[in-house]
């Protein structure tokens, strides 16, 4: 096989008119050419794509990014045996349904086991894992808990319990996001990511328990949707941008917000909730000065006569988008529910008012 790093030589085709012309795609570099085919859906149609040139035809044994959903696992074991040893891996998307795989005759835990491992010996910087088992959740990897290369961690539909076992997880990590996983006991990123101090971006969906957040003091973006939790606390003292979503679930209950330098934040609510949880949240994020929010929720409590005894706790405020319901005929918002919002920011200060609708809409299900 030969090596995609060698000297080339300029190719060159043959016209009608009997001169040569140089083939200009073909003699583009090769990281050129690899971030082309990272473009394509999946590693499969990225070696396909290399029968267009003789001189791509050994391309793909370096190719930096691997893309693998529901393949022939046959042809996901020979990708990585036939890798080029001398390049790194800049990122993994692995998307493994266990019945599936076992249809085709495949341990889908194993195999994914073995591509992780091979990934991480490759010096893997992103990693979007997607592990759907109908009757019970998998155990994340082993090989991701020493991995020392990692930059931007995606985990989907896994129990992520043996990471609070693990004190050594992700040191230079700066994006995490973990959809509906599972663990055991109090999720503490602090606790389960103590090394992680390069934290920047965190998005948790769909996350059992109690939660805390704290203790990341880098973390600068956090993005919340669908917690199923009795008890939320967030301490972050550098976080300056918050996304809430309840996803048509209640609101959860936070308990302890410290959040100094929030400066934007979109909340998303689009069940009545419980009163106070709504004014404790609202309260917890008060030194925003941009605020996109659903205004169904605040519907129901003006409905309620509760907001009339409110003062909002915005004081630095100078946008804000209010958020309907996709199924409103007209975007009107009533004058309480923008009188309560503006209640707290000084008459001197001006605040740009804007009125949208919500990008996504639960009952439309």
């Amino acid at each position: 096989m030969g090596n995609p790093r060698r000297k080339r030589t300029q190719i060159t085709t043959q016209c009608a008119g009997g001169e040569e012309e140089v083939d200009r795609l073909s003699n583009l570099p090769d990281e050129i050419i690899h971030h082309i085919l990272s473009f394509l859906d999946d590693t499969p149609s990225a070696v396909k794509t290399c029968v267009l040139s003789k001189r791509w035809k050994h391309l793909w044994t370096s190719i930096p990014d691997l893309s693998f959903h529901h393949v022939n696992w046959a042809f996901l074991i020979h990708t990585f045996l036939r890798r080029d040893p001398n390049t790194k891996l800049h990122s993994l998307r692995l998307y493994i349904c266990s019945d599936y795989a076992l249809y085709s005759g495949v341990d889908g835990v194993a195999l994914r086991n073995w591509a992780v491992d091979n990934a991480v010996r490759y010096g893997v910087r992103h990693i979007d894992l997607y592990h759907r088992d109908y009757i019970d959740r998998c155990p994340v990897p082993s090989a991701l808990l020493g991995c020392r290369t990692l930059k931007t961690l995606t985990l989907r539909h896994l129990d992520v319990s043996d990471l609070l076992l693990s004190s050594s997880c992700f040191g230079g990590v700066t994006d995490l996001c973990l959809e509906d996983c599972v663990f055991n006991g109090c999720f503490c990123v602090s606790g389960i990511f103590p090394n992680v101090v390069n934290l920047r971006l965190l998005h948790l969906e769909v996350v059992n328990g109690v939660m805390e957040v704290s203790g990341t003091l880098q973390l600068v973006y956090l993005d919340m949707v669908g917690l199923v939790c009795d008890k939320v606390k967030l301490s972050a003292p550098n976080l300056r941008g918050f996304r809430y979503s309840d996803n048509g679930s209640v609101i959860n209950d936070f308990f302890d917000i410290d959040l100094p330098s929030l400066r934007r934040a979109e909340v998303l609510l689009y069940e009545d909730g419980k009163a106070d949880r709504v004014f404790k949240l609202l309260y917890g994020i008060r030194s925003v000065e941009s605020l996109a929010i659903s205004i169904g929720t605040l519907e129901a409590l003006d409905k309620a006569r509760l907001l009339k005894h409110q003062t909002s706790s915005f004081s630095k405020l100078t946008f804000l988008k209010l958020l309907v319901s996709p199924n409103k005929c007209r975007r009107v918002v009533r004058k309480e529910i923008k009188a309560y919002l503006l209640s707290g920011t000084p008459r001197s200060q001006r605040v740009d008012v804007v009125v949208d609708r919500l990008p996504y809409y639960p009952a439309e299900d």
